[in-house]
C-alpha cells in the first residue's frame, strides 16, 4: 500500500512539473492559460481577436493580458483605451502615475511651473564686496525633481552711483540662508548696477534629489565694487519692485 501511494504521488508530481494548465482552452500556449471567451482554436495560435480575452503566464515568468506572447513581466494589449485602471485612493483628474526611488508607483499631480512670491521686505543692508553673502529674504520651495529656475531681480541702492562708480552683482540659490550650500548648474544670476537701476538675471538648474519638498534661498554675494562705490541696498528682492520675477519650470 505504501509503495502504491508513493508511486501515485511521484506520478502526480511529475505531471505537475511538466504540464500546461488551460482554462477554457484545450490548447494552452503557456504554463497557465485562461481563454475567457473559450474561442481559441483547438490547434495553432489564436488570432489577435481571440487573444483579446486571454490571460497567460509563460515559462519565462512573463504575464500577458490580451496577448499570448508577452515579452515583459507584465504586458497588456487592449483594443480599447484606457487599458489600465488603478484605484489606490490618490487618483484624480490629470494625475500621472509616478514612481519613487524604490519603484513604488502612485497617482500624483503633474508638476506645473512655480512662481516665487516676493517678500514685502527684501535685503536693506550695506553693499559689501567680495563673498560677504547675505540672504535677500527671497525663498522658494520645490517638489522632488529637476527644475529650471529663471531669475530676474531689480538692483537699486542709495546713493545712485556717479562718476563711473557702480557694482557687478551676483545672486545665487543656496540650500541655506546663511552661507553657500549646494552645487547648481548656472549657479550665478548676475548683472550690473551703474545708475539709477540695474537687474540681475540668469537661469539655474536645481535638482531636488530628496523625496520631499525642499526650500531654497536667494543669496547676494560675490559683488565686484567698481571705482570705490559705497551704499545701501534698497529693498533688494522686495515685492515693491514689480519687475521682479522668478519662475521654476519642471525639467524632468
Amino acid at each position: 500500500m505504501k509503495q502504491n501511494i508513493f508511486l501515485i504521488l511521484f506520478s502526480a508530481m511529475g505531471f505537475y512539473s511538466y504540464c500546461q494548465v488551460g482554462i477554457g482552452t484545450e490548447n494552452p500556449s503557456g504554463i497557465f492559460h485562461i481563454d475567457g471567451s473559450q474561442d481559441n482554436p483547438a490547434t495553432g495560435t489564436p488570432n489577435t481577436n481571440q487573444q483579446n480575452n486571454d490571460f497567460i503566464v509563460t515559462p519565462e515568468g512573463n504575464t500577458g493580458i490580451g496577448t499570448t506572447t508577452p515579452t515583459r513581466k507584465l504586458e497588456i494589449v487592449s483594443p480599447t483605451s484606457p487599458a489600465l485602471r488603478i484605484q489606490d485612493g490618490n487618483q484624480n483628474v490629470n494625475y500621472v502615475l509616478m514612481s519613487d526611488a524604490n519603484g513604488y508607483g502612485t497617482w500624483k499631480a503633474l508638476s506645473n511651473a512655480i512662481p516665487v512670491t516676493f517678500p514685502e521686505t527684501g535685503y536693506n543692508g550695506a553693499v559689501a564686496g567680495g563673498n560677504n553673502d547675505k540672504w535677500t529674504n527671497v525663498q522658494m520651495t520645490l517638489p522632488p525633481g529637476k527644475w529650471l529656475v529663471l531669475t530676474n531681480v531689480v538692483l537699486n541702492a542709495t546713493p545712485d552711483p556717479a562718476n563711473g562708480k557702480g557694482l557687478w552683482v551676483r545672486l545665487y540659490w543656496s540650500e541655506s540662508n546663511t552661507t553657500r550650500v549646494g552645487a547648481f548648474y548656472g549657479g550665478f544670476n548676475s548683472g550690473s548696477f551703474m545708475a539709477p537701476f540695474g537687474n540681475a538675471i540668469g537661469t539655474t538648474l536645481i535638482n531636488n534629489t530628496t523625496n520631499a519638498n525642499k526650500t531654497y534661498y536667494l543669496m547676494v554675494g560675490g559683488i565686484d565694487i567698481i571705482n570705490g562705490y559705497t551704499g545701501t541696498w534698497e529693498n533688494l528682492g522686495g515685492a515693491q519692485w514689480k519687475e521682479n520675477s522668478i519662475i521654476a519650470y519642471p525639467a524632468n
